[in-house]
């Protein structure tokens, strides 16, 4: 296994692991009642999916039209985290 890099959040894989544990160390740290997480979760990784795509394109140096395909990916990857986020907590016994 490679060792994660800068363009590993522009796949839709690496960056929904980095959306979910961003999403995991905010909701943790906001300390939110559950309704106010399941509401909001949501929006919440869609947005951080698209704000680590775009900055790892910025930081990666590409060309203005691939910002809105890293949006788009971003877009992907934060549901994809909140998949994930749905999956490993009914697992563990924690959601629904």
């Amino acid at each position: 296994m490679d060792a994660p890099t800068i363009a590993s959040l522009l796949t839709v894989g690496g960056n929904s692991a980095a959306t979910w544990l961003v999403c995991e160390v905010f909701w943790r740290t906001a300390n939110v009642a559950p309704a106010t997480k399941d509401r909001f979760g949501p929006i919440v990784a869609v947005g951080f999916g698209v704000g680590l795509a775009i900055l790892a394109a910025l930081t990666l140096g590409l060309a203005r039209g691939d910002l809105l395909q890293a949006a788009l990916t971003g877009v992907v990857a934060g549901a994809a985290a909140v998949g994930l986020h749905d999956i490993v907590a009914t697992k563990a016994g924690a959601g629904g």
